[in-house]
């Protein structure tokens, strides 16, 4: 049986753009808000082992 993982991509982008250090690419467009998601999201993915269940 698989895993389903449903994310509130709103809430956490909110919190990575106001929680991470601004960073931005080399064109100067910010990037902090999308780094940040990304990370929260491979956190969960981790924490959550499909094969354990």
């Amino acid at each position: 049986m698989r895993n389903t993982l449903i994310v509130d991509g709103s809430n956490y982008l909110f919190r990575s753009y106001f929680s991470v250090p601004e960073a931005a690419n080399f064109k100067g467009v910010k990037v902090n808000a999308v780094y940040g998601f990304f990370a929260i999201l491979r956190r969960i993915t981790e924490a959550v082992d499909p094969e354990k269940s």
